[in-house]
């Protein structure tokens, strides 16, 4: 997964006395600190690793809630983030499943949802860094 959010200089310098600034940047924080732990983590491609790493998203997904935001757009991007990592496990769960049984088309149909939540992840991590921005 490649949902790496950019942390931006301009904005950092305003830190601390604006507070969407400060929301920006602890969800940023979080949401780049749980990229990393999945980055470091070890994948398997056999169905029980998947459903693991599934497991690891769900995980992720519940830290998001550690993240007090105050400010609404923020707190939409925290939900969709959220749900963009819960239909990801979801397509894991399911690929793992069409691995089990050798199901081939449900293989391929995962493997598409699972590209259109790429795309939207990035077009997420693209508003959001927009929205920290200033834009």
């Amino acid at each position: 997964m490649a949902l790496r959010l950019l942390v931006l200089v301009p904005f950092l310098a305003f830190a601390g006395c604006n507070p969407r600034a400060d929301e920006c940047n602890r969800l940023i924080a979080v949401m780049n600190a749980a990229e990393d732990g999945l980055d470091g983590t070890e994948r398997q491609a056999d169905a029980a690793g998947i459903r693991r790493f599934a497991g690891d998203l769900d995980a992720v997904a519940a830290r998001l809630d550690t993240v007090e935001l105050k400010l609404e757009p923020l707190r939409e991007f925290r939900e969709r983030y959220r749900k963009i990592l819960a239909d990801y496990a979801r397509a894991l769960r399911t690929l793992a499943d069409a691995q089990d049984t050798a199901d081939g088309t449900k293989l391929r149909a995962t493997v598409e949802d699972g590209n259109a939540l790429e795309r939207d992840s990035h077009k997420l991590i693209g508003e959001l860094n927009d929205y920290c921005g200033g834009k």
